[in-house]
């Protein structure tokens, strides 16, 4: 009976930390987004959001449907805990890689001015770091995602404090996608700091290539399931910003 109640409370311990972050992080996003807009105005907010939009219809690349898969092989604690972060983390950069060269390819046949293709692929270059984002996986398995969570919490409040800063500066635009590559770099040292504090270093990760056919065998449903999504969140901004304006986005 202590067992079940045990469980029951780490369950709900989790939960809670879950809920609750993903309320302040909707809160918090909010108020520093209507300051942000307001600061901005129509036409660069518009494009600054068209360039997340464009990163994000590719973002599924990096992702490879991958969080699911790896998040259930680590419960069952079969001791390649290793094998399986180290795999994911090296699918999940090549995926980045994959994502920044084919957007590269495909802005060459875009209309777009210089300074947009700037924004996208500094926007672009974030997804390299969320490699590390396997961390998070490996906490999920063990129904410990609060080490994550207060790390992520205290990111996310510095960013937004950041962003407010920004506007009480009169930053230009491109301050405002250097930030979301920022904010993927302080992500990724969270993560990496709440694994060693818990569980090791990194360093004793390790590829394994017929694991990667493996996952990669299993996930590519959820790869296309997530390209699919989102293209279709994502879409409308993009043909906005091509058929009209980036006031209209």
């Amino acid at each position: 009976m202590h067992f079940i109640t045990q469980r029951l409370k780490k369950y709900f311990e989790n939960a809670f930390w879950l809920i609750f972050e993903k309320g302040f992080t909707l809160a918090v996003g909010m108020v520093v987004g209507i300051y942000v807009a307001r600061y901005l105005q129509p036409e660069s907010f518009g494009l600054l959001n068209y360039a997340i939009s464009f990163v994000s219809i590719f973002s599924a690349f990096s992702a490879l449907g991958l969080e699911q898969i790896i998040v259930r092989e680590l419960a069952k604690g079969t001791g390649r805990r290793d094998d399986l972060l180290g795999t994911g983390f090296i699918l999940k950069l090549a995926g980045s890689v994959v994502l920044i060269v084919l957007m590269m390819v495909i802005l060459v046949f875009m209309d777009h001015n210089a300074f947009t293709n700037t924004l996208v692929l500094i926007i672009a270059a974030a997804e390299i770091f969320k490699g590390f984002e396997v961390i998070n996986y490996f906490f999920q398995s063990q129904v410990q995602s609060k080490y994550v969570i207060q790390i992520q919490l205290l990111i996310n409040l510095l960013l937004s404090f950041t962003k407010l800063g920004l506007v009480f500066i009169h930053a230009p635009l491109i301050w405002f996608a250097v930030i979301i590559v920022i904010g993927s770099i302080l992500n990724a040292i969270g993560f990496i700091y709440a694994y060693r504090k818990r569980e090791g270093t990194p360093w004793s990760w390790s590829f394994q290539k017929p694991l990667a056919f493996e996952l990669l065998r299993e996930s590519w449903p959820l790869a296309l399931y997530g390209i699919a999504l989102h293209i279709q969140a994502r879409i409308d901004q993009v043909m906005l910003g091509k058929m009209l304006n980036n006031y209209e986005v």
